[in-house]
């Protein structure tokens, strides 16, 4: 029994001694991350290169050295692996990337790398590029063909463009680094243009910008704006030609990187022969002053006029200015009803450039309404409220009709009517505005064209440069007589040939257009004369027009 005792004894001693000698009593010690660093931490890649990174956990108590990668800053495309390797797209528009690594033990430890992306078509100064001048200074840019072939010069101050498809699917472009600047800061853009061959006669030329690289049809392309105003261009002589950059627009291009694009409307050939031009010497002119937000001025709310029963609720709005949202009281399901006096609440958002800062107190008007009224305007929304008489009986649609005997003025061109009453053909013998049809309306008793919001028809178009162009409706008190027409007289609010006119020859578009408001000076009148014409097109062009209706 004694034997037992001392050898319990002894293992008890021998425990205690082993407990005396570990201080945190046998606890093993927690790990923990201290720092997490990427190497390099800085690097150049090439746009569609790669570049390996690493990332060095240290710590106490020998934790995971696991991480996560990312990369922020780039366009999608633009990736990390799980093993650290950076691959930049070919289409990254990012100057510079930063490289992520987290701890996957402690995600509130991290460590970053700086990453300069340079080359592809990000006009980052090519060894080789065409030469232009910014703010003064001489800049080579790549320049991009997408739809035709492009060739620079000897001294490469210019290039060449061959177009091969038509229109908005065929242009060239390349992109500045404004660098500390911003887009916003240039007032212009110069250059010298020659139309060498092809479709370039009457041709409109402007800016475009995008915040990417441009790609496809230029046609309703997200981001890309048109940037300036436009010239007309004519023959092969060689023209100096600026464009105004429209700088309130130019605001929300807010990347050093702009991508830009003199785009000619012209079809990719004409009577066999490649539309070929040439564009040299652009310079891009920097403003003397810096630019500040605009004062909204146009103080006519679009769109929203006095409720008439059977329409439906104007809910937006927009132009070039400010956007609007409009809630009515009270409350319409479906359309309006007869014998309501409805109010409408106008919340009004600034475009960027522009602000309602200085606007004064009750300076909106609202057609059709008893009163509208708004606070003066300090920064970029402002409410206004309008309230309308009671409800009127909807107004009838009304169809033009053309019978026999039926008179249409003629500009440079002939007419012929249908024969069935329904429209007219008109044959140009000029090109653009300086050819024309036109015809009286004559309205309802006591209803006026600001009576109606849409109007309707079907076009057709044959002969000479018959294909992509958009159409125009003009609306005035007296006959137009003389060429060319006055754009400022037109009342359709779309501007597309999607929208307005027609896109392949022989075949029946249908079109309906929204009437613009506020109309245009002296156009809002029971008896008013209506030019439908085509824009950029040449002599010889014919088109139908049948089926014109106004709706209310």
């Amino acid at each position: 029994m004694k034997k037992v005792t001392y050898t319990i004894l002894a293992l008890l001693t021998v425990f205690a001694l082993m407990m005396t000698g570990c201080p945190d009593g046998g606890k093993t010690e927690t790990s923990s991350v201290t720092s997490v660093t990427v190497s390099p931490s800085t690097a150049t890649v090439a746009k569609g290169g790669t570049s390996s990174f690493t990332a060095t956990v240290t710590g106490t108590g020998n934790p995971a050295t696991t991480v996560t990668w990312s990369v922020t800053g780039g366009i999608t495309g633009t990736s990390i692996s799980n093993a650290g390797l950076l691959t930049v797209a070919a289409a990254e528009t990012a100057a510079t990337l930063t490289v992520k690594a987290t701890s996957t033990v402690d995600t509130s430890k991290s460590g970053t790398a700086t990453v300069t992306v340079t080359g592809g078509s990000g006009g980052e100064e090519p060894t080789d590029g065409l030469k232009i001048t910014v703010a003064g200074v001489e800049k080579k840019v790549e320049v991009i063909a997408e739809g035709g072939d492009v060739e620079l010069n000897e001294d490469k101050t210019g290039y060449t463009f061959t177009k091969t498809s038509d229109y908005e699917r065929s242009y060239a472009y390349f992109a500045v680094n404004f660098g500390t600047d911003k887009f916003n800061d240039y007032e212009k853009i110069t250059f010298v243009y020659q139309g060498v061959s092809g479709d370039i006669g009457y041709k409109y030329i402007f800016l475009m910008a995008n915040d990417e690289a441009f790609s496809g049809d230029l046609t309703g392309k997200t981001g890309a704006a048109t940037i300036s105003d436009q010239k007309q261009m004519d023959g092969t002589s060689e023209t100096n030609v600026e464009l105004a950059i429209t700088r309130t627009t130019a605001t929300g291009f807010t990347n050093p990187k702009v991508y830009l694009c003199l785009y000619i409307n012209a079809d990719k050939d004409k009577s066999g022969a490649a539309t070929v031009i040439k564009i040299s010497n652009i310079e891009l002119v920097k403003s003397a002053t810096p630019f500040v937000p605009v004062k909204v001025d146009i103080l006519t709310i679009p769109s929203v006029r006095a409720p008439v029963d059977g329409q439906a609720p104007v809910e937006t709005l927009s132009n070039v200015q400010y956007t609007g949202a409009v809630t009515w009281a009270p409350a319409v399901s479906g359309n309006f009803v007869q014998g309501t006096s409805y109010t409408a609440t106008i919340a009004l958002t600034a475009k960027t450039g522009y602000t309602f800062n200085g606007v004064v107190a009750n300076a909106f008007t609202v057609s059709g309404a008893t009163a509208a009224t708004n606070v003066a305007g300090t920064a970029e929304t402002l409410t206004i409220t309008a309230t309308f008489p009671v409800t009127a009986s909807s107004v009838p649609d009304k169809l033009i009709t053309f019978p026999s005997g039926t008179y249409i003025g003629v500009v440079n061109g002939s007419v012929v009517l249908e024969t069935d009453g329904s429209g007219f053909t008109f044959t140009t013998t000029q090109g653009n505005k300086y050819a024309f049809p036109t015809f009286k309306v004559t309205f309802a008793s006591g209803k006026k064209l600001s009576d109606y919001t849409k109007i309707s028809y079907k076009i057709t178009s044959s002969g000479t440069d018959s294909t992509y162009k958009k159409v125009s409706i003009n609306a005035t008190a007296a006959e137009p007589t003389t060429a060319p027409l006055d754009t400022a007289d037109h009342i359709n609010k779309e501007t597309d040939w999607g929208d307005t006119g027609f896109g392949n020859a022989s075949q029946e578009y249908a079109r309906t257009v929204t009437v613009i408001s506020p109309l245009p000076t002296g156009s809002d009148l029971n008896e008013v004369w209506i030019t439908f014409y085509t824009t950029e097109a040449n002599a010889g062009l014919i088109y139908k027009v049948t089926d014109i209706k106004f709706h209310n």
